[in-house]
């Protein structure tokens, strides 16, 4: 493991402590390097796990780690940030992954799983020129491990998934369970959900199910009347999210950066490139940098479900929305 001193000390002098979902935890011994430390380099396979809007400044970290052959394992969420990967590496040193896992890290140096379902998801650019057997390389973590053919399908599917309730967690400073239990939220996911919908097929590109998630089925749910949809994804984020904030949440309360630019941001752009309207994307995005640079915003926006709700419900076309241009 690289990365930061003060995340990594504890995995140094105790290892890597992992919560299972059944509350059992387990300390596994593993090597750390940090900013004091001197790095090898040359790795036949690097796993890249920082944050979308942190890829450009990880290009020069890498560089030495990867040399001239290894390869790159891309697990940033939403669209954007392959294209700086690939520019300075090659489509054939670059695979996108993803996870699907729900986990998070309640202190440094530990990790705890909110569930046993979910996996990894992986698919590449270009064939490497070095072949690699991925399956074979993470077998002995008894994940699920899925290729998906097109790079594009992977990010915008997890896009799809990891967008579900973040926005309104950040914007509103609330956990996930209580955007399920308003339903004047939950159309504005359904709405948000459907535009996504448009985008990707204008652009001709075809969502996917990843690791312990239908998300063909949740994008289909957006076509629902809005009680159903409200029932089936209600249940839904309660039970995949619950309690648990999203990163998206937890960036904005640090003041950010956030990662909403590839997400929300990603389908407003995208929208714009096929000739479909975004307005629910646009308004989210608009409000998560809001109250990600303003604190006066932050707090006026926290807790204030009924005022959100009108904000973003007054963009709502008059006619069905995300319809393409002619």
């Amino acid at each position: 493991m690289i990365g930061r001193e003060w995340r990594l000390a504890p995995v140094r002098s105790h290892g890597l402590v992992v919560q299972d979902a059944n509350g059992s935890s387990r300390a596994i011994p593993i090597r750390v390097a940090t900013e004091s430390d001197s790095v090898p380099s040359g790795f036949d396979v690097v796993v890249l796990t920082v944050k979308a809007y942190a890829v450009a400044t990880a290009l020069a970290d890498l560089r030495p780690l990867v040399g001239n052959t290894g390869l790159i394992l891309a697990a940033q969420n939403g669209v954007g940030s392959d294209p700086l990967l690939l520019d300075a590496f090659g489509a054939d040193r670059v695979v996108a992954l993803t996870t699907t896992s729900s986990l998070d890290m309640p202190a440094p140096g530990v990790v705890r799983c909110h569930n046993s379902s979910g996996g990894l998801a992986f698919s590449y650019f270009n064939p490497p020129a070095v072949p690699l057997d991925l399956p074979s390389l993470f077998a002995g973590t008894r994940t699920h491990l899925r290729e998906v053919p097109r790079p594009d399908s992977l990010r915008w599917s997890k896009l799809a998934l990891n967008s579900v309730a973040a926005a309104l967690c950040a914007i509103l400073d609330a956990d996930p369970a209580e955007i399920a239990s308003h339903p004047r939220l939950l159309e504005i996911e359904r709405l948000a959900l459907q535009e996504t919908r448009a985008v990707l097929k204008a652009a001709g590109i075809r969502p996917v199910d990843l690791p312990g998630y239908p998300v063909r089925a949740l994008l289909a749910l957006a076509r629902l009347p809005a009680p159903l949809f409200r029932t089936a994804v209600g249940r839904s984020i309660r039970q995949g999210r619950g309690s648990r904030s999203p990163g998206l949440r937890r960036d904005v309360q640090a003041g950010g950066p956030s990662e909403i630019d590839y997400l929300n941001g990603a389908v407003v752009r995208m929208g714009r490139e096929v000739g479909v309207g975004t307005p629910i994307n646009e308004c989210l995005y608009d409000l998560v940098r809001s109250v990600e640079t303003s604190p006066d915003d932050r707090e006026r926006l926290a807790g204030r479900a009924t005022l959100l709700a009108s904000t973003v419900l007054d963009r709502r076309p008059s006619s069905r929305p995300a319809v393409r241009a002619t």
